[in-house]
């Protein structure tokens, strides 16, 4: 039976037996007489010591919580004996027997096929980056940027991660990836290459690719409506610096001993002698650059974003029409403050964040605590949002139809259709924006919250007379409800045989907005010639008529006709005349006097818009 002790190995705590915990601490002891009266020794000796932890911690699973000294002999092959070090061949043969033991164990550790499953040991949420970096063999931040870069693509990135955390089950200790005493390549931004904050070096170092080539990228990227810039500070945000020696061996993807480290360390120290000696002029060349490049940030991203922050903030809770029309939209309250909060604290993360990077470029000091607190705001912005919709859906989770004011009624030769004088007023104020799959516009009229203008939808009616119904749409949180809003939209509605008369927007009659649509359904005679003004023909959606006057000029009215195919337009272009293109209003006269006792018919085609047509014809009567 031997005793357990806990050990603090570099800050990190470990349960070890007590033979191994000799066996360990007669290696670190033969580190520090190694490594005495080195340069930088101290570094050295605390990067290898915390590599050493971070070993012996992949050993640890949930049934297995103590080192044992099999364990502290496998991170010893793994770092390299100093007493070693000085001899050739005996490195070599270290190098070998490492090689050998990396062989064996990344052979049992690949002897069954990858599972997808989340990585409970290397997550920031939930764990599904660091699952698809374990089965895809890549850095899970690279994961994690591709989702959040994806999230600005209609939250398509949110949606699949939610998806992802919700079918991938989470992975047992001894699923995980094991000890093999192989370093896999990571991703760090390098600050001992930097132009700004290390990402193009960093990325260049795990692409094996050179750095200029990736600044290259970036800057053309810029010009792609600045998604270059948003996702060089999203990489920033999310990319750790490469600070210890071991972190720089991992973006190289070098085996992490303690020969490498040592090696890199005292790198590291000569690049920064270098440094100091670096020309005065190229110093000052890019502080200039850093600069400019800072007040950019600051004019084209901050300032206009803390313009959009004060009017989400203080606009939005006035008395005018802007006000008036997001509650609508927004149904409730308690939905608006989420959604309103919620965007405003995302808007507010990516302000800051970018305000934090032209601080540093302009000052070059670092801004501590930002990427922390943006992080929280954007994540609690989100949250917000998502509440808001899953609330805003349960709204709206029942739809129906009603078909209301139906009639039948003669009509004239020539039936006028056109809006309502009250709401032709020019002095409007507009929006359109879309929603589910149509666009959706308001308009304030005569004080009057207008939405969505009414559609109208022309067919023959295969008889004399003018059928015409109004068929009214909405969605609700019950079937009840959104029978109730459909009943009470309004619209204007004056049909007589000679005109048809109607307002340009649907009424909610102070009822939020519920996606509430009216559609005017009009069965009209084949041969009626329809007289619409020009105002009124987006409302028309027979796709033959759209195709038809999509070039024509706007003139005060439009003249159509009815047939028994549709609508044909018949002021648009003559050149586009079909040989069916004709109206035939006949005018009866009868001649009573004759000889041949036969009744003299003119036919005149009336005077259509710009256009005269006539024809006589002789018949024999009966």
């Amino acid at each position: 039976m031997n005793k357990v002790v806990n050990i603090n190995l570099n800050g990190i705590i470990i349960s070890i037996d007590e033979v191994a915990y000799e066996q360990l601490k007669q290696y670190i002891d033969a580190l520090h007489k190694h490594f005495s009266g080195t340069e930088g020794s101290a570094e050295i000796i605390s990067d290898i010591e915390t590599r050493i932890a971070e070993l012996l911690q992949l050993k640890l699973t949930d049934n297995y919580t103590v080192i044992l000294p099999k364990d502290v002999a496998d991170v010893i092959a793994v770092m390299g004996n100093p007493w070693q070090m000085e001899g050739e061949e005996e490195t070599q043969s270290s190098s070998q027997s490492y090689q050998q033991s990396s062989t064996q164990n990344n052979t049992q550790n690949n002897a069954g096929p990858k599972k997808l499953k989340r990585d409970p040991h290397n997550k920031v949420i939930s764990g599904v980056c660091g699952g698809l970096g374990n089965f895809l063999n890549i850095d899970p931040i690279i994961a994690r940027a591709g989702f959040l870069i994806s999230f600005f693509v209609f939250g398509s990135g949110l949606l699949l991660y939610l998806i992802l955390w919700i079918i991938m089950p989470e992975a047992t200790p001894n699923e995980l990836p094991q000890f093999s005493g192989t370093s896999s390549r990571k991703l760090f931004r390098n600050t001992d290459d930097k132009m700004i904050g290390g990402v193009c070096s960093g990325i260049g170092s795990y692409l094996g690719v050179s750095e200029v080539v990736m600044r290259v990228v970036f800057i053309i990227s810029f010009f792609a409506f600045g998604t270059g810039l948003l996702a060089y500070f999203i990489l920033w945000l999310i990319i750790p610096e490469a600070k210890t020696a071991t972190e720089k061996l991992q973006m190289r993807g070098s085996q992490i001993d303690i020969n490498n480290i040592e090696r890199e360390i005292r790198n590291t120290a000569s690049n920064i002698t270098q440094k100091a000696t670096t020309s005065p002029v190229l110093k000052n060349l890019l502080k200039v650059v850093t600069i400019m490049v800072g007040l950019l940030v600051l004019f084209t991203i901050v300032l206009p974003g803390s313009i959009l922050f004060l009017v989400l903030t203080f606009g939005i809770d006035g008395s005018g029409d802007f006000s008036e029309f997001v509650r609508t939209i927004t149904i409730n309250d308690t939905i608006l403050m989420l959604a309103k909060w919620g965007i405003n604290a995302i808007v507010f993360s990516v302000v800051l964040g970018f305000a934090a990077l032209a601080y540093q470029l302009i000052t070059h000091k670092k801004v501590r605590y930002v990427s922390v607190i943006t992080t929280i705001l954007f994540l609690a912005g989100i949250a917000s949002s998502i509440v808001a919709l899953v609330m805003y859906r349960s709204e709206i989770k029942h739809e129906v139809v009603l078909i209301t004011n139906e009639q039948e009624l003669p009509v004239n030769d020539t039936l006028l259709i056109k809006l309502n004088p009250a709401f032709l007023d020019d002095d409007v104020d507009e929006f359109d924006f879309h929603l589910n799959d149509g666009e959706v516009s308001w308009k304030i009229q005569n004080d009057m919250l207008l939405f969505k203008e009414p559609r109208i939808t022309i067919n023959s009616s295969g008889n004399n007379l003018m059928q015409v119904k109004l068929k009214r749409e909405s969605w609700g949180k019950t079937q009840e409800e959104a029978e109730d809003l459909a009943r009470k939209a309004s619209l204007n509605l004056m049909v007589d045989s000679s005109k048809v008369i109607l307002d340009n927007g649907v009424g909610l009659a102070n009822q939020p907005f519920k996606n509430q649509e009216l559609t005017l359904g009009l069965w009209i005679p084949i041969g009626t010639v329809l007289k619409v003004q020009y105002d009124v023909l987006e409302m028309i959606k027979n796709e033959d008529l759209e195709n038809a006057v999509e070039d024509i000029e706007e003139t005060p009215y439009v003249y159509l006709k009815v047939t028994d195919e549709g609508v044909d337009c018949l002021t648009c272009d003559r050149s586009n005349w079909t040989a069916d293109t004709k109206i035939e209003i006949e005018e009866i006269i009868i001649d009573s006097t004759s000889k041949d006792k036969k009744t003299k018919v003119n036919t005149t085609i009336k005077k259509i818009g710009p256009i005269t047509i006539k024809k006589t014809r002789t018949v024999e009567t009966k």
